[in-house]
């Protein structure tokens, strides 16, 4: 099986870091305008409407909560905190599988509803979606490569690296220092490289 890529850069220009963190920003920035909406949406709405009051609550909620897990990636990235970093991770994933489950969902009942009704409304708002949700998916598959990448950068920056010497058959975890020639032939990289995501 392949090994999924190790990136250095984000978008292949700036640092891997800065580019979360621009990133985290800007989808806090978007996530908190779209709170603001849908807070005066809320205001708008009677009280005698209460379906339609319980659905703008249930996106406030949510929205709320990616305003939430947003400024906590930023403060992860900012502190290098890897634990956050990977929770970042498993939420960004687990947001992946719903967009991936809701592509799916939603394009199949846009193709019913293009089979019934064969107007050029339905084909542009067909194709829209088709290409609104592979975007998506695209920069979501991106920007989890480059969380990825940054999580298993900040693991091999390890002080201590792993020493085969001919002394010593198992070898000895010596700490990294400026006189030591690290790309001796008796020396591997470090050990958390090594480890898998």
């Amino acid at each position: 099986m392949a090994e999924l890529p190790v990136f250095k850069k984000c978008c292949f220009c700036i640092p891997l870091r800065y580019g979360l963190l621009t990133w985290g920003y800007l989808k806090l920035g978007i996530s908190t305008a779209i709170l603001i909406i849908f807070l005066i949406i809320l205001s708008q709405i009677p009280l005698s409407h209460s379906k339609d009051l319980n659905i703008v609550i249930m996106i406030i909620v949510v929205i709320l909560t990616e305003v939430v897990v947003h400024c906590g990636f930023i403060v992860g990235v900012h502190k290098k905190a890897v634990k956050i970093m990977r929770l970042y991770f498993y939420y960004a994933l687990f947001m992946w599988s719903v967009t991936m489950m809701a592509a799916v969902v939603v394009t199949g009942l846009l193709s019913v509803s293009l089979y019934f009704t064969d107007s050029s409304l339905e084909i542009i708002i067909f194709t829209t979606t088709i290409v609104a949700f592979a975007l998506s998916i695209a920069v979501q598959t991106f920007l989890l490569l480059a969380l990825r990448s940054e999580i298993i950068k900040l693991r091999s920056n390890c002080p201590y690296r792993f020493v085969k010497d001919d002394n010593e058959p198992e070898g000895t975890i010596t700490p990294v220092s400026q006189n030591i020639d690290l790309t001796s032939t008796n020396s591997t990289e470090p050990i958390q490289e090594k480890m898998a995501f």
